[in-house]
Formats: C-alpha cells, structure tokens, sequence
C-alpha cells in the first residue's frame, strides 16, 4: 500500500499550482531511501533527481544468507526461524520480499541519482548498498564514508544541497 501511495500523492504533487515539474527531487534516507528509490522507478516521468544515503530494505536475499539479518532486518531471523526451519521455502518468501526490495526496482530508475553509503553501517550493511547502487543504470554518483555507520552525515548533506540546486 506504501507505494500505491507514493503514486497517488505523485498525481496530486502533478496538479499542484506553482510546481516546477521539470525539478522534482526525491531525498531518503535508511526506510525513505528505499521508498526513495521506488518513488523514482515508479514516476520516471516526474523525477528529475534523487539523493539516497543508505536505502533499507534493500537486497533481502544478501542479508538473509550473510546473516546479517539482526537490528533492523530481524523479522526475517524471526520469519525463517518458526516458518521455515530447514530453509527449503527460502526461495518462496524471498520471492515475496521481492516485490519491496529496493534492489527490485533499481534497475527501472531514470533519474540522475546522488548515493551515500556510511561503510561502518551495521544496520543496512554496505554490501547491500552497493548491490543496489550498481543494479541502478542511470546517471549516478556513490559518496563513501568509511567512518560513518547509520546515522546523520553532514558532508552528505552538504552534497545533496549543492546536488539539488545544480543546473541541469
């Protein structure tokens, strides 16, 4: 429902007075970078540009293999655990998962895109990022901060600023 939203409050942002449709941007960051992402894949037509800095919800299959699936990717610890003990349904509900996977509409992104990724993030850990940043096919620029995890960047902000208000 989250996206079906997106696409309706992306039909009322095209009817609203004063709105230059030709600089419609799109910033998220963690759980927004991933709806972020999505957002752009959905309304290509409308999104001209997009700052992400370390989309959730990304790669679910990479977390769920590497065992990284703690903190914010828990539920799928919890979900094989009771439903799917011996793993012989991991393709199934991966599959599932698909369909909000960030990774999963990567590819359908048109945008010029701005990626900021925290390499000392344990909550969505780098290796998921990178496999969306590079499923991405658009015009793209990935900013790497190894002392930062999942928290609040400065310098990225900085960036999206001068990202944003850059002639097209």
């Amino acid at each position: 429902r989250l996206h079906q939203n997106v696409r309706v409050l992306c039909r009322v942002v095209r009817e609203l007075p004063g709105i230059d449709l030709t600089r419609v941007c799109v910033y998220g960051d963690s759980q927004g970078g991933g709806v972020g992402l999505a957002t752009c894949a959905l309304n290509p037509d409308l999104v001209s540009r997009a700052a992400i800095l370390y989309p959730f919800l990304s790669d679910f299959r990479s977390v769920w293999e590497d065992g990284a699936d703690e903190v914010a990717y828990e539920g799928i610890r919890y979900y094989s655990r009771w439903f799917d003990a011996d793993g012989s349904r991991a393709d199934e509900w991966l599959g599932r998962l698909g369909y909000i996977d960030t990774l999963s509409f990567a590819h359908r992104v048109r945008c010029d895109v701005l990626f900021g990724t925290g390499l000392a993030d344990t909550v969505c850990p780098p290796k998921t990022q990178f496999a969306v940043y590079n499923a991405l096919t658009c015009e793209k620029s990935h900013i790497l901060y190894p002392d930062f995890g999942h928290e609040e960047i400065p310098a990225f902000d900085d960036e999206v600023l001068r990202f944003f208000w850059r002639e097209a």
